[in-house]
């Protein structure tokens, strides 16, 4: 009896796992794990890239890029390109950036990638604003303004916003640009990005100071300082420190410039960043020999030099 009824539990048993097997999805396993891992490796990137460790960034970046690559996720590569775009673009090599955004532009078109067009166009239109390229800017920044779903509130949809903001105010459209700037900072501020509205901020502090409304420029400037020191980024207060520096320097107050200045070099230099510790030295000496201090302009003269050559700042 306890025999024939331990068999016969047993046989329920095998056809009960033989009818739950036949059900499961006929899918094997580890599906998806290259893409997940670059992914990760996006991730470990863009950690660098806001500490401005941008050696690490690259690695991991180009790492997510190959093997994206190796799966053909044609959508993973082009969001890599534009990663290590910006990267790029932040060590100063601006055609190695270029390069990169146009891969990646041209990739998503050849799949119609609608986000990685947008993304694409938008650094472009990022990189030759910087460049002084304010017709190249535009055009691109355009072209991703009409990509946008109407009423976009998108963190997407800022980072076009705020880079049309910037291009009206290089063209002296300040009402515009303002315009553009505070609906990038209503998204920015509804999704919580701080790093973004202190962006917003600053961006601010620079139009007021083309207008010489020097206090609301300041106030600017010293909130998006707040913002940026609030979750640590130091690309962001190094680029605050320096606007107060030209905002209080443009105003008359050189001391009071000389000092951000200096706050600013600081930060430079723990970040390693030549290039920018160089025209804050250059900065430096020049607030110097306005106030009259010609040995120590000419020490700042020599210190840039330096840290042009290739010194660490």
């Amino acid at each position: 009896m306890r025999a024939s009824f331990g068999l016969s539990a047993l046989l329920l048993i095998l056809l009960l796992t033989v009818g739950a097997c036949s059900s499961s999805p006929d899918q094997p396993e580890g599906v998806f794990t290259v893409r997940n891992q670059a992914a990760r490796n996006m991730e470990f990137g863009n950690r660098y890239f806001e500490r401005a460790e941008y050696d690490q960034a690259v690695r991991f970046f180009q790492l997510a890029l190959r093997q994206n690559a190796s799966v053909d996720h044609q959508e993973g590569v082009v969001r890599a390109h534009n990663s290590l775009g910006k990267v790029y673009g932040a060590q100063g090599d601006v055609e190695a950036a270029e390069r990169s955004f146009l891969r990646a532009y041209s990739i998503a078109s050849e799949i119609d990638y609608t986000g990685g067009q947008l993304q694409s166009n938008s650094n472009l239109g990022e990189l030759y604003l910087t460049l002084g390229r304010r017709e190249d800017a535009e055009a691109r920044l355009r072209a991703a303004e009409a990509m946008l779903p109407r009423g976009a509130t998108t963190p997407e949809a800022a980072i076009v916003y705020h880079n049309l903001g910037s291009v009206a105010s290089r063209r002296g459209d300040y009402a515009s640009a303002e315009s553009y700037i505070r609906r990038a900072l209503e998204i920015n501020t509804s999704e919580g990005q701080v790093a973004e509205k202190a962006s917003n901020h600053y961006m601010l502090a620079s139009l007021y100071s083309r207008q010489e409304r020097f206090p609301e420029a300041v106030q600017a400037a010293e909130l998006a300082l707040e913002l940026d020191k609030s979750v640590e980024n130091s690309r962001g207060i190094a680029a605050d420190l320096t606007a107060l520096g030209q905002i209080h320097s443009r105003a008359g107050d050189l001391e009071t410039g000389i000092s951000y200045y200096e706050r600013a070099l600081s930060v430079e230099a723990a970040l390693g960043r030549h290039r920018q510790a160089a025209a804050i030295l250059n900065a430096l000496a020049t607030s110097s020999r306005s106030l009259g201090r010609e040995s120590l302009a000419l020490q700042y003269e020599a210190e840039r030099d330096r840290v042009l050559a290739g010194g660490r700042p």
